[in-house]
């Protein structure tokens, strides 16, 4: 009998481990693939703001679920190898030639990865396809919700595949250079020892994770602050500190063990603990890995209730039910016309008014970034236009009296920072005569409702008197309308709300379809020194994101002018968030998939390793109840551990950043933070129900499940 009809036999009688390579490598592959397509979509780049932080947070997460996956099959592939070694080990006995060997491994290999590759690679088009219909179904289904074919997704998944097919032949290769026959036949045996570890090694690892997440995501202001000058590019590498920080966590809480002041529990977790010992190291690694992933899922899972919340927030709060902004030079609808379309969808409009908003120059500090890196902040008196309310206007919206002594200003201000302080002073210019007016700090003014469709807007507020001086002397183009009115039952006015944003979007001119956070005076500044501005640039006015289209959801996001109806903002969250909600929560599908998996071929594989240990239990005396201890005990350490570890450290990276938006926890984000705290519950479930199945083959291999009921 040949070499390869020998192979071939063997092939047949473990071609589980076969279908365990191939089902990883093909899992990632598929899920790698689906995911490239959806994110490189053209759809989904338009749709993301170039440089903003959701294409960065969709980037970042997205690596990590590369890393993650990467890992998980190089991870198969060495039990792949390990279960291969006595097979090889034997031939080598037999007088097998390494050649001979290298050549029949490196056709398995070949075969396995470029099958499961090909089929992962083929799956993610489906795929890709099928989730984004999903989400067309159960979320929405607009115009720009269409599914479109990204080559450079697919190339992606080729590429993933080409890497892990090249790694896989690297371990083969290192796997047939062993020289030492006995090495190769007792590999499955092999043990990684991960020797005990102190007290204090848990509390160094937790230490290293929170300075290097301060580190890493305040890198920019600790530069700026004691350097003047931007971080440099390898910064982001502090980063790697909360790695470590984990290594050593993971570490610590698979091996370490003392007898302490229960040692009762201490000997009764001792084989456990022992057992963990020996292969730590296998399983460090794949407890890492699992908290990465875990860390990336419930990041992506993160991002939708803070949307949702913050909406919810501003629906509860606005002191009116509809307010649409334009500027006065504008050709907008008129409030005959709108009581008209209200009669048409039987709609009562009460309270309409007419704000007028003043355009005015503030000064304000700039900064300006070197070739070398370094950070000079400029004080400039004309530095940038800003928004002026009269303080009357905003006492009949409100009913609350709102008093500004003359000479100062006022900031209007959301119900959340009503409690935070402004600038001492601001010098206000008046763009009609050039002439400069100091005022001083007179309070916040408490203003639920945004004026133009901009976070970082802030809007200032002058006394009646010192406002229609102002008035008196600006042109049209340095004046904004606001219109603000009640609506009879809002809730039920969606198709009413519909067609009057439609109407103010087709009646809006090229020049006012600008992007949020469009200043003008800015634009005049860089402009008069020959410099183009940059939001013409990367936002062309009326064009992409910009295009003055009702059906065009991207506007709610990108326009400046967007209407702010309350209807509109409960019903169309889902809609005009579309893109971003099915990216996150299909990238935490990716990673939570790959994390269950994980964690069930490690669990299997100590089971399949560590048999002999368990029934030799048995031959000594111990209950199936124990033996079921120790079974669980070890895989507890597999599944919960790092699940919890992933949770701890995602919360606090979402406090940072919820902390360094705005300095202050607000109570939309006190409700995300619940929101999120139920997902982990749920998620939970899921990795629960996977430790279950992880259990049950557990007892399987080991002998005692049908037992289950006999000595307890």
């Amino acid at each position: 009998m040949t070499l390869n009809k020998i192979y071939g036999k063997l092939r047949r009688y473990n071609r589980k481990n076969y279908l365990l390579l191939t089902f990883c490598i093909l899992l990632s592959v598929s899920l790698i693939t689906s995911y490239a397509m959806i994110y490189f979509s053209p759809t989904v780049q338009n749709f993301l703001p170039q440089g903003g932080d959701s294409r960065k947070m969709g980037t970042m997460i997205f690596a990590a679920a590369i890393l993650g996956c990467g890992i998980f099959t190089v991870y198969a592939s060495s039990l792949f190898l390990k279960y291969k070694s006595r097979e090889m080990g034997i031939f080598m006995a037999i007088g097998a030639r390494k050649r001979q060997l290298r050549s029949v491994l490196f056709t398995d290999i070949g075969l396995v990865t470029a099958s499961s590759s090909l089929l992962g690679l083929a799956l993610g088009i489906p795929v890709s396809r099928g989730v984004w219909g999903l989400f067309q179904l159960l979320i929405v289904d607009t115009r720009e919700m269409r599914y479109q074919f990204a080559p450079i997704g697919l190339g992606v998944g080729v590429a993933f595949a080409a890497a892990v097919t090249v790694c896989c032949f690297i371990q083969a290769v290192a796997f047939l250079k062993r020289s030492n026959i006995m090495e190769i036949l007792n590999d499955h045996r092999k043990s990684e020892p991960v020797r005990d570890v102190k007290g204090w090694y848990g509390g160094v690892g937790i230490g290293l994770v929170i300075l290097g997440f301060l580190l890493g995501y305040f890198g920019y202001d600790i530069f700026k602050i004691l350097f003047s000058r931007r971080p440099p590019a390898l910064w982001g590498l502090t980063y790697l500190l909360a790695v470590a920080g984990v290594y050593m966590t993971a570490i610590y809480l698979v091996v370490h063990g003392k007898k302490g002041r229960n040692p009762q529990r201490y000997y009764k977790n001792i084989i456990s603990i022992s057992m963990m010992r020996f292969m730590g190291r296998q399983t460090v690694r794949n407890i890492c890995v699992i908290v990465l992933l875990v860390f990336g899922g419930l990041f992506a899972v993160i991002y939708v209730p803070g949307i949702w919340t913050q909406n919810q927030e501003v629906i509860k709060n606005m002191p009116v039910d509809c307010l649409f902004t334009y500027p006065a030079g504008e050709q907008q609808i008129t409030e005959e016309e709108i009581q008209k379309l209200a009669d048409t969808y039987q709609t009562e409009v009460k309270n309409y008014r007419e704000l007028e908003v003043l355009e005015l120059i503030v000064d304000g500090t700039e900064e300006i970034y070197d070739k070398d890196g370094r950070i000079t902040e400029t004080y400039i008196e004309r530095e940038a236009s800003a928004m002026f309310l009269k303080a009357g206007d905003i006492s009949r919206i409100t009913g609350s009296e709102v008093k500004i002594p003359a000479g100062s200003f006022g900031i209007g201000v959301k119900r959340a920072y009503k409690h935070t302080k402004g600038e001492k002073r601001l010098l206000l210019t008046d763009p009609s005569t050039g002439n400069s007016q100091a005022l001083t700090y007179g309070g916040n003014v408490l203003f639920d409702a945004s004026l133009v469709n901009d976070l970082g807007n802030i809007f200032y507020v002058l006394n009646d008197q010192e406002f229609d001086n102002y008035s008196s002397r600006l042109k049209p183009e340095n004046k904004y309308v606001t219109a603000v009115f009640d609506v009879d039952n809002w809730k039920e006015t969606y198709a009413f709300a519909s067609a009057l944003k439609n109407q103010i979007i087709l009646r809006t001119s090229k020049a006012a379809s600008v992007y949020a956070g469009y200043n003008n005076y800015v634009k005049y500044r860089y402009e008069s020194q020959g410099i183009p501005y940059f939001m013409d640039e990367e936002y062309p006015p009326g064009e992409g994101s910009l295009k003055m289209d009702p059906e065009n959801s991207m506007l709610s996001t990108s326009w400046r002018y967007y209407p702010q109806f309350k209807v509109l903002l409960a019903q169309d969250m889902l809609k005009n968030m579309s893109v971003y909600i099915m990216l996150f929560v299909y990238i935490a599908i990716v990673c939570l998939t790959a994390v269950g998996v994980i964690a069930y071929t490690r669990g299997v594989s100590i089971g399949i390793n560590y048999k002999q240990v368990f029934v030799d239990l048995q031959r000594l005396g111990a209950s199936h109840t124990y033996i079921r201890f120790c079974i669980r005990s070890q895989l507890r350490k597999i599944f919960f551990f790092p699940y919890f570890m992933g949770v701890a450290v995602s919360l606090f990276y979402m406090f940072l950043i919820y902390w360094q938006n705005d300095g202050i926890i607000t109570s939309a984000e006190t409700r995300a933070i619940g929101v999120i705290l139920l997902a982990i519950c749920l998620i939970f479930g899921y990795i629960y129900l996977v430790y279950r199945a992880a259990d049950r083959k557990f007892q399987h291999l080991v002998g005692i499940r049908e037992a289950a009921g006999k000595e307890e």
